[in-house]
């Protein structure tokens, strides 16, 4: 089976050669490469073209990356999809494995472990406390593993999809300049497709680059940001109504930790009125005692949370 690689990439003329390059070191060799320029303004067409036809080049407006995702995905020839940031590289048998995976026409996805440029040493299976039951592993509740409540192993750079179901489920939501791809893996896990995981570190990620302004972003950007997930897992809560009930209560967790954290955020800005109704919001159902005393927090002293979370914020160090 053939794979088609769509690289998205927005002025990382620097970077996306490695990327590219990455994806021709692969074992699997039936591939073809396309890059969707986002509306780079430096030399990032230059770079990509002297790779030659092994290579399509794209150029768009800027949209974001879920619209160029989207773009290079209408663009393939092929029924299997793997996406792969610019920023990002893969290590050479990473197609090797996951191609196998899909050749049940059910397995929908298909992802890896992965691992930070800056923690070599590490994994994120092994930083959310989630091991598969076997490598590679069929998941018999898809939904459980993408609404993981320490945060979702599955990455579009670590992924392998299925086209007609990635076309079915409506790509990815291009109003979304964030968490794009949790909203599609949920709703690909929630249709009953199954995934695969393979517990092999075959994605290193250069969390240097992925927020290289994060120092500069804006209290309204994380209320924005919190803003999506609630979308996303309140729309996860409508659709999921025959779900498990580990994935029912992981939902309403993470609709719940999501609300308590914008009430936060709100309560910075001086948004007290809109930060205690969030407040509440937060502890409609199953919170954690984490996001129940922060909602208390926000309902009874929204300066006082206001200020602890500008401390937090500006002590604690981010990490992509």
């Amino acid at each position: 089976m053939a794979v088609s690689v769509v690289i998205p990439t927005f002025n990382r003329a620097g970077l996306v050669g490695r990327a590219i390059e990455s994806v021709l070191a692969q074992t699997w060799q039936q591939i073809e490469i396309v890059v969707v320029d986002d509306g780079s303004t430096d030399a990032t067409k230059t770079v990509v073209e002297q790779y030659g036809p092994r290579v399509r080049y794209v150029r768009q407006d800027n949209a974001g990356v879920a619209a160029a995702r989207n773009a290079g995905v209408r663009l393939a020839r092929e029924e299997l999809i793997a996406f792969l940031d610019s920023d990002d590289c893969w290590l050479p048998r990473k197609l090797e494995l996951q191609v196998p995976a899909m050749a049940d026409p059910q397995v929908v996805l298909c992802f890896t472990n992965r691992s930070l440029a800056s923690r070599p040493g590490a994994d994120r299976f092994s930083d959310i406390g989630w091991q598969p039951m076997g490598n590679p592993c069929v998941l018999t509740d898809p939904a459980a593993v993408a609404t993981w409540p320490a945060g979702s192993p599955i990455i579009a750079s670590s992924s392998v999809y299925r086209k007609t179901a990635f076309l079915k489920a409506g790509g990815y939501d291009e109003r979304l300049r964030v968490f794009e791809d949790l909203r599609l893996d949920f709703r690909l896990a929630l249709a009953g497709g199954k995934f695969v995981a393979i517990d092999e570190v075959l994605v290193v990620l250069d969390d240097s680059t992925a927020f290289p302004h994060l120092g500069a972003m804006s209290w309204d950007f994380f209320v924005a940001s919190t803003d999506a997930c609630v979308e996303i897992y309140a729309e996860a809560l409508a659709h999921g109504v025959h779900a498990s009930m580990q994935v029912r209560r992981n939902l309403r967790q993470g609709l719940c930790y999501h609300l308590s954290r914008q009430a936060e955020y709100l309560a910075v800005l001086g948004e007290r009125r809109l930060a205690r109704g969030r407040a509440w919001a937060s502890l409609w159902a199953m919170p954690t005692w984490r996001v129940a005393a922060r909602a208390a927090l926000g309902i009874a002293a929204p300066r006082l949370l206001a200020r602890l979370s500008s401390w937090r914020e500006q002590a604690v160090p981010r990490r992509s």
